[in-house]
């Protein structure tokens, strides 16, 4: 329940049913949007745009999962939303040059992978050895 509807004490059933529907409602109609773009575009491969798309905004994600999964080391909290968001930035800008930078090669879905390698390594940047509390360090 994203929305909280449940919690909230002060919605009548009638009131979170009419608040759940407009909920859906507004959802149909970005969905029903988004399809209009497409079709106005006139792009035939709509499951393309979609993996383009993925992997600009799961690029950073994967690039912390396997910061957090790899590493112990601590970051600066407050940097990392400049990493997370400057890697897809850099990401477009090598796709934007990339007849530039590699010739006759294009840059697909492994765009995904190079957008987590930036994270993980400006993730690496920002951080610093975990230090051992002695709690760590005597077991």
């Amino acid at each position: 329940d994203i929305l909280g509807i449940k919690r909230r004490a002060d919605l009548t059933e009638n009131a979170r049913i009419r608040l759940r529907r407009h909920v859906h409602l507004a959802f149909a109609f970005l969905f029903l949007a988004m399809v209009l773009v497409f079709k106005w575009v006139d792009n035939p491969s709509m499951i393309v745009v979609i993996l383009k798309l993925a992997s600009y905004t799961y690029g950073p994600l994967l690039g912390l999962f396997g910061f957090g999964m790899m590493t112990t080391r601590t970051l600066n909290d407050r940097l990392v939303p400049v990493v997370t968001v400057g890697a897809p930035m850099l990401c477009a800008l090598l796709e934007y040059h990339q007849h530039a930078l590699l010739g006759s090669y294009r840059l697909g879905l492994e765009l995904l992978i190079v957008n987590g390698a930036l994270v993980f390594a400006g993730l690496f940047a920002i951080s610093r050895r975990a230090t051992a509390s002695p709690a760590t360090a005597a077991a």
